[in-house]
């Protein structure tokens, strides 16, 4: 534990935040066993947090249904009060939250910054959002209009369960505005590699006044059985899963047919892909995807799964892709102030990008730069990797991850790029770069994507519709889909 004790003293300036115990009933529950979580850049062992299981997690959704109770009618003005009081102590933590994830996740210092700081402002729109909440919409009734009016007015479900991956484990959180606005409560299971940023997220909202019960974030080592137990539970309504593919899965297959249609709400992952137009501004899409892949915007969850660049751009795009990776992408520790991309956040992780390389070059990919491991930096470190000539039998474009790796197709014609998209199922998200009209008005109708940045990859999740697990909607019967446009 000395590698703790030093992150302690020299780092935070508050260490009421380093929790370690499960957040149940508003209390720290420290339970009977533990399991180590690690700093990624260095493999040591920082701290140890509660293993929660079965019996830990009945006793919060126990406390969990209690609370909702009275916490349901609370007023939309005090649950809004609430969430600016936690939108104000996330601002006073700001620098300690930042630092937390650093040290649990490996990124750097200032693209942490930036998550907490997407975090605030979360709680501050879901803040202005819960006072609009329970606005009632009379309606006059078809069958006596003089005499008879129809009330909708939307309801919180009760219990939430959330289970999250370490990849989106910020973009996860801010579900736990949505359930204060909504007037829900919720069970949180944070991922096992980071979990203490949200033990940290839920001291705040004590600190700021959140009811007992409310919400509870218990860490567990064993993700699929917990989710699973979650699911079935009769007291909780909904259960909102912000995970990979592989994890997502393995809880889907532990579950019947009824609960998984019923009760189980699948948020999609950022796997997406970069599309550059023979008429694309390639400096403007080159420096998109080099922040987006390897800098600010990979918290967020959209991460590029292919890159697909016209033919006629193909051979000078890999090479200013090259020299801009070279240029200005730096590997190295969180803390380096000089670092734009941090380690892998573990050996496991590590292993499967060495095998996904591995397979593409015996299907014929071209490693333009990197492919190798960085070990003189770490044991989880791996170099920006840039491959070319990468097609449909590769299992890199289909296995989602969080490695600095770039892979690159080219196209002749957009028909051929969506044939290709339609055939390996939708994204969640696309970029699209080009300055033709008539190929953004296409690509707009024809790809089946959640959201689609146009000449942008400068999308905010808070400013976007996702359909909502909170309330229901029975009016919603067609996809909802996300332009972000940038001329």
């Amino acid at each position: 534990m000395k590698v703790f004790k030093r992150y302690i003293s020299s780092s935070f300036d508050s260490v009421a935040l380093l929790r370690t115990n499960a957040l149940v009933n508003g209390e720290w529950l420290r339970g009977g066993s533990r399991f180590p979580v690690t700093n990624p850049s260095t493999t040591e062992v920082f701290s140890k947090v509660t293993d929660c299981g079965v019996p830990e997690y009945r006793k919060a959704i126990e406390a969990a249904h209690l609370a909702f109770k009275t916490f349901r009618h609370t007023s939309s003005t005090e649950r809004s009060q609430l969430l600016y009081n936690v939108h104000e102590l996330i601002q006073e933590y700001r620098a300690d939250l930042a630092r937390l994830i650093t040290v649990e996740s490996g990124k750097p210092i200032w693209s942490s910054l930036r998550e907490v700081e997407t975090i605030e402002t979360c709680f501050r729109v879901f803040a202005e959002e819960a006072s609009r909440l329970n606005t009632h919409s009379p309606i006059p009734s078809t069958a006596n209009l003089s005499q008879r009016w129809i009330i909708y007015e939307k309801q919180p479900l009760g219990v939430l369960g959330i289970v999250t991956d370490w990849a989106l484990s910020t973009r996860a959180l801010r579900n736990l505005a949505a359930v204060i606005a909504t007037g829900n409560t919720c069970i949180f299971q944070p991922p096992k590699e980071t979990p203490m940023t949200a033990l940290a997220l839920g001291y705040v909202c004590t600190q700021a006044g959140v009811q007992e019960g409310v919400l509870n974030i218990l860490p567990t080592s064993q993700p699929e059985n917990v989710a699973r137990y979650l699911c079935e539970s009769r007291f909780v309504k909904k259960t909102i899963l912000e995970t990979r593919t592989t994890l997502r899965h393995a809880v889907l297959q532990r579950c019947s047919t009824k609960i998984c249609s019923e009760k189980i709400v699948s948020r999609p992952y950022g796997k997406g892909s970069f599309i550059v137009c023979k008429d694309a501004d390639i400096e403007k899409a080159l420096r998109a995807l080099v922040a987006c892949r390897f800098g600010q915007f990979l918290e967020k969850g959209s991460f590029i799964g292919r890159v697909f660049v016209h033919e006629s751009l193909y051979d000078e795009f890999n090479s200013r892709l090259i020299s801009m990776i070279d240029s200005e992408v730096c590997l190295g520790d969180g803390f380096d102030p000089n670092a734009t991309y941090g380690p892998l956040i573990n050996g496991d992780e590590l292993n499967m990008v060495a095998n996904l390389i591995q397979d593409a070059r015996k299907k014929g990919a071209i490693v333009l730069r990197g492919g190798v491991r960085a070990s003189s930096m770490g044991p989880n470190f791996y170099r920006p990797t840039v491959l070319s000539n990468v097609d449909d039998t590769m299992n890199i474009v289909h296995t989602e991850n969080c490695a600095p790796i770039v892979p690159v197709s080219k196209f002749r014609s957009l028909d051929e790029t969506l044939d290709y998209m339609e055939s390996a199922g939708s994204d969640s998200v696309c970029y699209l770069y080009a300055t033709d009209i008539r190929s953004i008005l296409s690509m707009t109708r024809k790809l089946n994507a959640t959201t689609l940045g146009i000449n942008s990859t400068a999308i905010e999740e808070q400013d976007l519709r996702f359909p909502e697990a909170c309330y229901p909607d029975f009016g919603n019967y067609t996809a909802l889909k996300n332009i972000v446009l940038e001329p």
